[in-house]
């Protein structure tokens, strides 16, 4: 956030997040990049369709794999 006030919002949301779930949360990754747009931070145009461009970036087939693996 850049902002020395946004230190209890951080510290707010740290609590929200789950550092064991491999995958990204994708509602709240939306609500995040909406905002960060808005802010004038990224394009606006990058967040029309937040899920197509950012899982563009992203390849879970790994992760498919290995929790494939385990269910044998």
């Amino acid at each position: 956030m850049n902002d020395p006030n946004s230190y209890k919002i951080n510290l707010d949301a740290l609590q929200s997040v789950d550092l064991t779930q491999p995958r990204i949360d994708m509602p709240s990754t939306r609500i995040w990049l909406t905002t960060i747009a808005k802010q004038g931070k990224i394009p606006e145009d990058l967040v029309k369709d937040v899920d197509g461009w950012v899982m563009k970036y992203v390849d879970y087939s790994f992760l498919d794999k290995a929790e494939a693996s385990l269910k044998k």
